[in-house]
């Protein structure tokens, strides 16, 4: 007959062994799961088919396409300054008297530089004596590299922006695309033409110039801002299975902040929006789809 005194001593010792092994594996569960850091909230976007236009960007400077300095066609003395500095003029006015009897007349309508003669001052034939300048037409002339001597016409379109109009850009035509390559510097000149009818753009100033080439229909296209360049080239970081991941790429076009993809991603594949220290390769995410405009 089993003594139960010395059943319940055995459970006694049993319970004692087990009761700390079982907690241990409590206590060391329940760490790691601590130590396991939740996914991190993500946005992404969607690599999507696009029309895209593949551009130049360049600097120039913009020129009124009528800027003529009138000059004295009679040697005399100036009678009368008739319109002052700076003042609009229209085609056939009289701007000035020369004694005895000489008058000059705006050419076209424009508008007046700083006269370079006072009155009673004495001048000779030819003498310069007033800038004339319609801002109506402006020609920008600016320079693109020689790997684009067979892919820039004329008639295609420039775009051209100014700080001084921060949300405004301006459209112009290539008007001319210079026949040779400059030695030196291995571009080309190119002359466009912009309307400015509210003559806003004044001639002198510095534009920042975007020379389409062509549109291409079906570009595979995500927002620069979520492209990486490294010493090796370019790469986004990927969505797979809820884990960041690297993806090298090669791009192509760019135009206001998107670019084209040509080789790594495919429709519709998620790319990280924003990249920052706590989210690098590998890390746990729960994404969000960007719904902005881009």
């Amino acid at each position: 007959m089993r003594n139960p005194k010395k059943s319940f001593i055995v459970a006694v010792v049993i319970l004692s062994i087990l009761l700390p092994i079982a907690s241990f594996i409590y206590k060391r569960s329940t760490t790691r799961s601590a130590l396991l850091p939740e996914p991190i909230k993500a946005q992404t976007v969607q690599a999507k088919i696009q029309a895209i236009e593949q551009t130049i960007e360049t600097i120039g400077n913009l020129k009124a396409e009528n800027d003529v300095y009138l000059s004295s066609g009679t040697a005399g003395r100036i009678e009368k300054i008739i319109k002052p500095g700076g003042a609009f003029v229209e085609k056939g006015q009289i701007l000035l008297t020369i004694q005895p009897k000489s008058e000059l007349r705006a050419p076209f309508s424009g508008f007046l530089n700083d006269w370079q003669v006072s009155e009673g001052e004495f001048v000779n034939v030819g003498k310069a004596l007033v800038e004339l300048i319609n801002p109506e037409i402006l020609s920008i002339y600016y320079r693109v590299p020689e790997i684009y001597a067979h892919k820039v016409k004329v008639g295609q379109a420039i775009y051209l922006s100014n700080q001084a109009f921060p949300k405004q850009t301006f459209q112009g035509v290539v008007k001319f695309v210079a026949p040779i390559i400059d030695k030196k510097s291995y571009t080309m000149i190119i002359r466009a033409e912009v309307n400015n009818p509210k003559q806003q753009l004044l001639p002198g100033m510095s534009v920042m110039v975007q020379h389409t080439i062509h549109t291409i229909p079906d570009a595979l296209v995500i927002p620069e801002s979520t492209v990486v360049r490294t010493m090796e080239g370019y790469e986004v970081f990927v969505i797979i299975e809820n884990k960041v991941v690297k993806q090298k790429i090669e791009i192509g076009a760019r135009q206001n902040g998107r670019v084209q993809i040509t080789k790594g991603l495919s429709q519709g594949q998620e790319v990280l929006l924003a990249h920052t220290v706590v989210l690098q390769e590998g890390s746990a995410v729960t994404t969000e789809k960007w719904e902005g405009d881009w």
